[in-house]
Formats: structure tokens, sequence, C-alpha cells
């Protein structure tokens, strides 16, 4: 990314952090693929005779300071490329600066397909246990079908009490998961 912003700096005349097209290090991000949790570029342009002298530049700057030394920063790209610039041949310098949406990892995708799956089947029993109820209170059963519906109903209800201490856990596991990702996120 560092070398395609110098690139297109040169190819197109300009010294900026938006291209005359409208290219930004978000776009950029998006043209390569990057995700990220947050970005920065530091710019140079010059007759400059050594790295060190782009880099004390920058660090006499605040905003490039700033860039440099933000700890949550973990990746860098850098470009450094002579060409030719009002008329004269100067280095176009790039830093990019990222931190990759993969340093915090997402909630399980699985996990939260068995909660769908566990909800979508409580609410099913809860359906099922509705109707039996109403069978059970129904006047007229012999002796034998009331106890066999109620035999079914207590077997559904251990089913329906399972199924909700499951799905509870797997709600407590998911929640950990995805407050250790918005930790992850807000922290730098």
């Amino acid at each position: 990314m560092a070398e395609a912003k110098a690139r297109d700096m040169i190819d197109n005349q300009y010294f900026a952090h938006v291209s005359p097209s409208g290219i930004d290090i978000v776009m950029l991000t998006e043209r390569y693929g990057y995700a990220y949790l947050n970005v920065g570029e530091n710019l140079a342009l010059g007759d400059f005779v050594s790295s060190q002298e782009v880099v004390t530049g920058w660090m006499n700057s605040p905003g490039h300071r700033a860039n440099i030394l933000n700890k949550s920063y973990t990746e860098l790209g850098v470009a450094a490329i002579i060409g030719a610039y009002n008329g004269r041949n100067v280095w176009f310098v790039v830093q990019e600066f990222g931190r990759p949406m993969s340093d915090c990892p997402t909630p399980d995708a699985l996990l939260k397909q068995k909660i769908t799956i566990s909800q979508e089947q409580i609410n099913a029993l809860e359906v099922t246990l509705a109707n039996l109820k109403i069978e059970i209170n129904t006047a007229g059963l012999s002796i034998d079908a009331y106890n066999a519906k109620v035999n079914d109903y207590n077997t559904i209800v251990a089913l329906y009490n399972n199924l909700v201490a499951t799905a509870k856990k797997q709600i407590a596991d998911y929640n950990i998961l995805t407050d250790a990702y918005n930790l992850c996120i807000t922290t730098p």
C-alpha cells in the first residue's frame, strides 16, 4: 500500500493524503483488502540526503510523531521512491500504519449459530408444552390417557430445562468472547 501510494503521487503529480481522484487511506485499505482496526499515514517529499533526515522531520512534526509513537499500530508499510515532481527529482516517502482486524479474534460464529438453534428448539418445546397442557386440562380423558400426557409433559419439561441450561451456558460463553473482542478493539 505504501508503494502504491508513492507511485500514485508520482504518476498523478500530487502530494497529499487524498489523491486528486479522491482516494484516501481508507479507500486504499479497501482496495488492498486490509481489514483494520485503525490506520494512519505519514508522507514526506523532498531532496533528502538520508532516511534519518526524513525521520527527524517527522519526529519534529506533532501529527507525524504521534503516528510513529502510536502504540496501537502493530504493522507498518514503508516506501521511498525517487520521482519527478514540479520539474525536479525528489523522494516520495510514505509510511502506512495499521492494526489489523485479526489482532482481535471475533466471537465464534458456530457458537452463535448453536445459540440460534437452541432458541428455536426452546420456542418449539414451549409450543408443544402449551398444547400438552391444554390436552391435560381437557375434561373426559381416561386415567391412562391423562397419565400418559402428564408423563409426556414431564419428559418434555426435563428436556426443555436441559436445553435452557445449555443455551444459558452458550450465551454466557458467547458473551465472554464478545466482551473480549469489544475490549480488544477499544484498547490500543
